[in-house]
């Protein structure tokens, strides 16, 4: 059996208002799991956070960014664009 390629997930909403509109934290994680196991993902880690990205400091992204560079082979990173 193939071994999945491993993928991390990244999500984030900016606003109150497009986590309102159906564009949540969980309904991107939802959506973004739906696709890894279509594509034979492994999701390894989920980034998730709340911030607008006109500031600086994205802690999330920032950490995610660490452990993805730690990674010894290549990997995927997914998220959904709006």
């Amino acid at each position: 059996m193939k071994e999945k390629e491993p993928a991390f997930l990244y999500v984030r909403v900016s606003s109150k208002e497009q986590e309102e509109s159906g564009f949540s934290i969980p309904a991107q994680i939802k959506f973004l799991q739906t696709y890894a196991k279509k594509k034979g993902f492994e999701v390894v880690e989920i980034f998730a956070e709340s911030i607008t990205a006109k500031e600086a400091g994205r802690k999330e992204f920032e950490r995610m960014l660490k452990v993805i560079k730690r990674q010894k082979k290549a990997c995927h990173l997914l998220c959904e664009k709006k």
